[in-house]
């Protein structure tokens, strides 16, 4: 089993529509780079992943593929910039960091979590959570001055 399925849990229509679906030009107040909707442009989603996505026709294996590929991508981002911030930070400040870091954590599973008889649309929905939830806490932490 791939560790993301272990993950998360949000809405599927959400996620498909903030995700797999672009925003229409009308929608975008400003243009998005890549064609990704202003949303996943401002999580850093790469355009790469929405292309993969595209290309998997709903089928549960591709898209499964693709948001593994992305969650690899975005959890590398994140532990980058996360340990950046704890080499420039203060010995209180990292011990607040790495608090927050946790509590983040448990609120990702939480929110994330695979419901105890899923069907392959929710663990779908939990990995695309995870990464979602993972590329926002990313972009959050890149957007803190490091020292």
């Amino acid at each position: 089993m791939r560790a993301v399925t272990k993950m998360c849990f949000s809405s599927i229509i959400v996620t498909t529509a903030l995700v797999v679906v672009p925003a229409t030009t009308a929608q975008r107040a400003v243009p998005a780079p890549y064609g990704l909707d202003e949303f996943s442009a401002s999580l850093k989603l790469r355009a790469s992943y929405q292309h993969c996505l595209d290309a998997s026709g709903g089928a549960t294996p591709g898209m499964q593929d693709c948001i593994d590929a992305e969650f690899a991508y975005q959890d590398k981002r994140l532990n980058a910039v996360y340990k950046r911030l704890m080499s420039t930070a203060s010995a209180s400040e990292r011990v607040v960091l790495r608090n927050e870091e946790r509590g983040w954590i448990v609120a990702k599973e939480k929110r994330c979590a695979v419901p105890e008889s899923p069907g392959q649309g929710d663990i779908i929905d939990s990995a695309s959570c995870v990464v979602t939830e993972t590329a926002k806490r990313a972009t959050e932490l890149e957007s803190r001055k490091i020292k």
